[in-house]
Parts: C-alpha cells; structure tokens; sequence
C-alpha cells in the first residue's frame, strides 16, 4: 500500500503528525515533529552530527508501556532531522504502524507524559 502525501511525495507507511515529548538519552527532550514507524522527524539541533545514535524514551496514548528504541540521525531536513529507528522489534513496528494510521492531527493526538530517567540511567 502507497499513501500519497501533499506534494506529491509517495511512502509505503503512513506518517503521523504529532507533538509527543521525547526524551533524549536521560538529559535532554525534544518534542517530535511527526512519526511513523521507520522513523521520527524532530526540531533540528546544532549540536548533533548526521549518522550519531541516540536513545528515546517516550509514550504513545494506546495505553502501552513507554517505547525505549535507538534511532540514528540520518538527514536534515529545512524544518527538521531525521532519525531512522534501529533494530526495532517486530511488536514495535507493528505498535508504531498502528500508532501512525490512527493519528491524522496534532490537534488528535493525546500524549501521555514520560517520567523522568531515574539518575544515572542514559
């Protein structure tokens, strides 16, 4: 299945566009641009090098528990950077693809808030 999107631009997975909190490694959020179950755009940030691994804690409104998955900062793009999702677990995929057809506006979407990191824990 092919969802195309303004501009023309055709993916195989739907991309929702969301605000949900992140949490980067333990010390740092972002909040998410949009998310789909490959990847997740987030505001960009200067400190960061294409092709460096983060960590990211956050919680979809589908009652689960927080998601923890590795991603890897892949592109820049004018309003944002890409992160692509790495070793995701078939269950994740599947949540995050669920997710991702269910959700059609930020004004949608419902986030649970992600606690924070016990001290010590990246």
């Amino acid at each position: 299945e092919i969802y195309a999107v303004e501009g023309g631009d055709r993916r195989r997975l739907p991309r929702a566009a969301v605000h949900i909190p992140m949490r980067v490694r333990a010390e740092t959020q972002w909040t998410a641009l949009d998310l789909s179950p490959v990847g997740v755009k987030m505001p960009p940030q200067a400190w960061i090098e294409p092709g460096a691994t983060v960590s990211l804690l956050f919680a979809l409104p589908d009652g689960g528990a927080p998601l923890h998955l590795k991603a890897v900062f892949s592109r820049a793009e004018t309003d944002g950077h890409i992160f692509t999702f790495v070793n995701l677990s078939d269950a994740e995929f599947k949540r995050l693809a669920d997710y991702s057809r269910r959700a059609t506006t930020p004004s949608s979407v419902f986030v649970r808030p992600v606690p924070p990191a016990p001290a010590g824990v990246r």
